[in-house]
């Protein structure tokens, strides 16, 4: 148990003075030990995994960052502990950072994404944006889902605009203009 403390406190640490390598290292060792101990703890597990995701998504390991938070999600921990957050932060992490990002061969992208709108329902609006902006990103090279992904982006706006969070709005914004991102419409896009 002190093992894992101080690996996570560690990496942390590491991750706040932007040493991706090391606190992934970090939080890989505080896995390590966690499993080693033998005592099912889903919920230190849950958040070390989300943890390992994101730093290697930030330290540009997309498919370490993939696979790790794919290991969150498909191992049901947040839906057993009905974790909804940390259900949509997992599947946000399996796309990558970028909001306009396709899903390429991640084929399990987009099922992810829905899951986690219907599990986290009203729960956190702003996560809700992020979910929703996302989506509507992943559907954009899809013609048969142009008018979806428009208005889910849309979706995302109005709500982003009601939170009084500018960061939220930023996102919604700038996943609008790349959800819609079609050779018929640059003057709706400019605005």
């Amino acid at each position: 148990r002190r093992a894992v403390e101080y690996a996570r406190r560690a990496g942390a640490q590491a991750e706040r003075s932007l040493a991706f390598e090391d606190a992934a290292r970090l939080y890989r060792v505080a896995l390590a030990a966690l499993d080693r101990s033998g005592e099912g703890e889903p919920e230190a597990r849950l958040d070390l995994l989300l943890a390992l995701g994101d730093i290697l998504n930030r330290g540009g390991e997309v498919p370490g960052a993939r696979a790790t938070l794919l290991e969150a999600y498909e191992a049901g921990i947040a839906k057993d502990l009905g974790a909804s957050r940390e259900l949509a932060q997992a599947a946000l992490g399996v796309g990558g950072r970028m909001s306009w990002s396709r899903p390429g061969f991640e084929t399990r992208l987009i099922p992810l994404l829905q899951d986690a709108l219907v599990h986290l329902g009203g729960a956190d609006d702003a996560l809700r944006v992020r979910l929703l902006t996302r989506l509507a990103c992943a559907w954009r090279s899809t013609p048969e889902q142009r008018a979806q992904s428009d208005a889910l982006s849309r979706q995302a706006v109005e709500l982003a605009r009601t939170l009084d969070d500018p960061a939220s709005l930023s996102y919604a914004l700038s996943g609008r203009f790349w959800a819609i991102w079609w050779p018929e419409n640059p003057s709706e896009r400019l605005v």
